[in-house]
């Protein structure tokens, strides 16, 4: 079984399938929810994860012009 926890942005990051940043401004953006430990680590259940990505449907909506 999986660990249900994403741990760091490094984690989060790599299961949505954008770079570190992008998840850092999603979460501002679009309120991914990640929760804040008193370290300064950033986690995230990975249901809420697939759940969140299914109300924006980022993956899906990011299309690249090249003209």
């Amino acid at each position: 079984m999986t660990e249900p926890w994403l741990t760091g942005w490094k984690d989060i990051s790599a299961y949505i399938g954008v770079c570190e940043r992008t998840a850092m401004r999603y979460t501002d953006d679009y309120g991914m929810p990640v929760r804040r430990l008193p370290s300064g680590k950033v986690t995230m259940l990975r249901t809420e994860a697939n759940q969140w990505r299914l109300k924006y449907n980022i993956k899906a909506s990011k299309k690249i012009n090249l003209s």
